[in-house]
């Protein structure tokens, strides 16, 4: 082998050594990212697990919001129902008492015509009572006048046989 060779060999490997060396530090540096990687891999599929988990929940809390919302709906839906049969029954009771207050009015007018004819007939049968009676005193009066002409007259008719 020549010193040109030999030279040319040597240098060969010291950039063959220089270059495993920039290897192995690029490797160390590899294997280091890979144990950082690594390490940030795990807590990140820890951390995925957490949230996963905590997604679990709170789809089930979303399942038990629902119920309780679908619960609370149909309480609000039964609840504007009986409002509404409430506002039906208030107007229905509404229209009644205005028509009873109508049949009240007209009642209470009839009976005020009615207290008003029965005191006109009271009156009337009061002025008819006192009419009845000196009527009555009268054909009494007038009855005793034809008892009293009466017996004149069978005394005027004795009187007439006996001047006969």
């Amino acid at each position: 082998m020549t010193w040109k060779q030999y030279w040319q060999s040597r240098r060969r490997r010291g950039m063959l050594q220089s270059t495993r060396k920039k290897l192995a530090v690029r490797l160390q540096g590899a294997a280091e990212a890979m144990g950082v990687a690594s390490a940030r891999n795990a807590s990140l599929e820890r951390a995925r697990h957490r949230l996963q988990l905590e997604l679990g929940d709170a789809l089930s809390d979303l399942g038990r919001a629902r119920s309780a919302a679908a619960l609370r709906d149909q309480k609000l839906w039964r609840s504007d129902k009986a409002l509404a049969d409430w506002k039906q029954q208030q107007e229905e009771c509404q229209a009644l008492l205005g028509a009873s207050q109508k049949d009240a009015c007209a009642l209470s007018t009839e009976l005020l015509e009615l207290r008003h004819a029965y005191e006109d007939s009271t009156m009337g049968q009061e002025t008819l009572r006192r009419e009845n009676k000196i009527l009555q005193e009268e054909v009494s009066n007038l009855t005793n006048q034809l008892r009293g002409g009466t017996k004149k007259l069978t005394e005027v008719e004795k009187v007439k046989k006996l001047i006969e």
